[in-house]
């Protein structure tokens, strides 16, 4: 449950602060109607949010990826 919201300065994002003590920041993406599908069949099938699988691309992203 989200306990409060603050704007992150200097960004367009928001702080978001749940009522375990979670930090987590978010703001809008923008992608094309298959993208949107994908990430939806992705998270179905993970049975995980579709923040999680943006986050472990993410995260997958800087491990694997060339710096």
């Amino acid at each position: 449950m989200i306990i409060r919201t603050e704007p992150v300065p200097g960004t367009s994002r928001q702080r978001v602060i749940t009522n375990d003590g979670s930090t987590l920041q978010r703001q809008f993406i923008y992608l094309e109607p298959h993208q949107w599908e994908a990430l939806k069949a992705l998270a179905n099938k993970q049975r995980i949010s579709g923040s999680h699988i943006v986050a472990q691309l993410i995260d997958n992203a800087v491990k694997f990826g060339k710096h």
